[in-house]
């Protein structure tokens, strides 16, 4: 905890966290940065919250304000649910995990692919394992958590991307998730947003070289919130809709960023994840007399 002053990680620095196991009783996350100023992202710098591997707890991150300049941002790819682990987990060898899209079956299989689970509009849990305990499948993307009661101003980077299949034996992983939440957003046309699934490999042992044997990873979700009000939070945060608040709004204003849920390749190709943005602001007429 940083209550009262700004945490910053500086350029070419970086921060690196590991969650705890969480018991599943009304506390998603298993590790709390909390910044009472600015939590600050320089250039070059990386931030890699790493959530734990077969439970899914992970980090979350609470600030007053969020900066994250050009080429520096959180790093989640391939630091989720290992493989074979995860409510989306790949439910035969060589299947791709799923998560925001299913995953991906292998050749000559009709079915294993991950499912899908967890709330688009609130993604709370990291990406999904391929395969069913295969070794050499891809991990699934992890979580990047953020609440922010002030200002987002977004210019570098923020992945969680399933990890690729390693070997013919097992599928890609799922992407991760990210929520991003602010009172006020300006993302840059330079800002990227990522949750891809992991790619299948080609088939070693085939007589054609690029054909592919295993399942691609499902994408992940990606949820942007606008001024939603802190007491609606616990709600979304559950999945419950709440009333006055859009949970599949347009783009914002002020948000040109690039963003990417599409599925891995493979003998079946993951599906891609979805993108919610989520707006809470009020609603209704605004009377200004001066």
């Amino acid at each position: 905890q940083v209550r009262d002053g700004d945490l910053t990680v500086g350029s070419g620095g970086a921060l690196t966290l590991r969650a705890a196991a969480t018991n599943g009783l009304g506390r998603a996350y298993g590790s709390l940065v909390e910044v009472g100023g600015t939590l600050g992202i320089a250039s070059n710098a990386w931030v890699y919250p790493w959530s734990h591997p077969t439970d899914g707890g992970s980090a979350l991150f609470r600030s007053e304000r969020l900066t994250v300049e050009e080429t520096g941002g959180f790093d989640a790819d391939g630091i989720g649910f290992q493989w074979g682990k995860g409510p989306g987990a790949g439910t035969s060898a060589a299947a791709g995990g799923g998560y925001g899209g299913r995953g991906g079956h292998r050749q000559l299989a009709t079915t294993g692919g991950g499912p899908v689970y967890g709330f688009p509009f609130a993604p709370t849990l990291p990406g999904s394992g391929g395969g069913t305990a295969v070794q050499n499948a891809g991990f699934g993307g992890g979580l990047v958590w953020i609440e922010c009661a002030g200002a987002v101003a977004l210019n570098g980077t923020i992945r969680a991307c399933g990890m690729n299949a390693m070997t013919t034996g097992g599928g890609g992983g799922s992407g991760g998730g990210i929520l991003l939440a602010g009172n006020r957003l300006v993302v840059g046309p330079d800002a990227r947003l990522s949750v891809n699934g992991g790619e299948a490999v080609k088939h070693k042992d085939s007589a054609d070289p690029d054909k592919w044997y295993v399942g691609g990873g499902g994408g992940g979700r990606i949820a942007v919130w606008l001024q939603v009000a802190d007491a609606a939070r616990p709600a979304l945060l559950a999945g419950t809709a709440v009333p006055g608040v859009e949970l599949d709004a347009a783009t914002f204003p002020h948000f040109m960023g690039d963003i990417s849920v599409t599925g891995g390749i493979g003998y079946q190709d993951g599906q891609p994840g979805t993108i919610r943005f989520v707006d809470g602001r009020p609603r209704g007429t605004v009377i200004l007399m001066r």
